[in-house]
């Protein structure tokens, strides 16, 4: 991604799809993730030295926001859905960690 004023915001340079799978945890996701990064940076840099890279702007419309995971993020609400408790438990595992108190 090029940088510029914004947090993430700037065009895109390389772009590499992946599904997350039924049995991915965010561990198991971020390592995936860190196989193919070397993979796109190999492809992008010869097309940035030769002044080739594509500029693809990105769509503001399809941008959400994440704000910083805490502790307190991981505690299951128990009033969710069953399907969106299972997928936080996956998402946050292993930081901040799913937890519940009795």
């Amino acid at each position: 991604m090029y940088v510029d004023e914004g947090l993430d915001t700037g065009d895109i340079l390389s772009r590499i799809e992946i599904d997350i799978l039924p049995h991915d945890t965010g561990d198991s996701l971020h390592d995936r993730l860190a196989e193919l990064a070397p993979v796109a940076l190999l492809e992008a840099l010869p097309l940035l030295e030769a002044g080739y890279a594509p500029r693809i702007p990105q769509d503001s419309a399809q941008a959400t926001y994440a704000p910083k995971l805490t502790r307190e993020s991981g505690r299951i609400d128990w009033s969710e859905r069953a399907n969106v408790i299972v997928r936080k438990i996956r998402a946050f595992n292993p930081w901040p960690g799913a937890f519940t108190e009795l």
